[in-house]
């Protein structure tokens, strides 16, 4: 019986090896060497289908996963710079009042070029990633009054204020700092990201003429939590995508008030200070990948950000021209900003 089996073995490896070997002769000098013939043979008709099978791409964008199930090999660095270019734009901006005291004339603010850059590290999988993202403001606004009586207080008690019927010139300057410091987790076509935000503002609103002179500065620094949500959908199987981030933040820290004139200063400080910020973005990015096996992509959104209670300039308590009230502190009007992105970047 067991020499039937090796005689019915042997038969079945030899036809097997003769198909693969187009039809030549195949002479076995042992069982081992029988065994060897057979092993050589099936890694034959194996290796075809191995190569037949489809390879799982895994590019290194953010919603490279979305194809294979969140099971990359490896995560990946990237680094992106984006020119953030927004409008400031104050519940109240008033530069000056003019006679009899119940028109006021807003700043109109142009936009402003601000670069923002962001690195990270982008986890395969379910693990934790990080990044750090850093965007630096600065913008001024100017206009000179040089029609009718100009009224500008700053504070009633002292009593700090410019009165003329000359030529004023006003500027208000605003400067912003952010830095985000973030873990960061994927999910299917969804990013979630989490840590601490440091930020710092500067405002500085000043008006002179030929003898005299008014100004009110107020600035905030904190730091507290910030948290972010971006969802994308790649289009097809090209290389767009359509993307949408929410960011919130809550900052807490000190902010400061000084105003003055020729003859008074006033000084106001909060150690207590809180500053909310909201944040959307929405766009479309195109990636394509290079020759090194790394990726590069370029990125266009519209972006609006809302700072709640980050104030404006001068004391504005009468109201306006339609008689809408007013708000009696600098420091309490919200602040918006409102523009577009466009970023490029480069992930391996």
């Amino acid at each position: 019986m067991k020499t039937l089996s090796k005689f019915l073995l042997g038969a079945l490896a030899l036809g097997m090896h003769a198909s693969l070997a187009n039809a030549q002769t195949t002479r076995l000098n042992s069982y081992d060497d029988l065994v060897q013939k057979v092993s050589a043979a099936e890694e034959k008709i194996a290796a075809p289908a191995a190569a037949a099978a489809p390879a799982v791409n895994c590019c290194p964008t953010v919603d490279c996963c979305n194809s294979c199930d969140n099971n990359c090999e490896r995560g990946h660095f990237y680094g992106m710079w984006e020119s953030v270019v927004v409008t400031p734009h104050f519940t109240r901006n008033d530069a000056f009042n003019g006679d009899p005291n119940t028109t006021f004339t807003q700043l109109e603010w142009d936009m402003k070029y601000s670069p923002r850059f962001e690195l990270g590290y982008l986890a395969a999988g379910d693990r934790l990633g990080f990044r750090m993202r850093y965007w630096h403001f600065d913008n001024d606004q100017s206009l000179t009054a040089s029609s009718g009586d100009v009224e500008i207080i700053i504070s009633d008690d002292p009593e700090i204020d410019l009165q003329t019927d000359g030529n004023v010139d006003i500027n208000h300057e605003l400067k912003l700092r952010v830095l985000d410091l973030e873990a960061m987790k994927r999910n299917g076509g969804l990013l979630f990201s989490g840590g601490i935000r440091y930020a710092r503002m500067d405002q500085n609103f000043r008006a002179t003429d030929i003898d005299n002179f008014v100004s009110s500065e107020h600035d905030f620094e904190g730091v507290g939590p910030t948290v972010a949500l971006e969802g994308r959908h790649r289009l097809g199987n090209g290389s767009l995508t359509l993307f949408a981030t929410g960011r919130g933040s809550v900052l807490f820290g000190e902010s400061n008030w000084t105003a003055s004139d020729a003859v008074d200063a006033l000084f106001r400080t909060n150690d207590g200070d809180v500053l909310p910020i909201g944040e959307l973005q929405l766009g479309v990015d195109w990636s394509r990948e290079t020759r090194r096996g790394g990726l590069a992509f370029l990125r266009v959104a519209l972006e609006g950000q809302y700072w709640i209670s980050a104030g404006s300039g001068m004391k504005t308590d009468l109201g306006t021209s339609s008689n809408d009230g007013g708000v009696a502190d600098p420091q309490e009007p919200d602040m918006g900003l409102i523009g577009f992105t466009i970023g490029a970047g480069f992930a391996r």
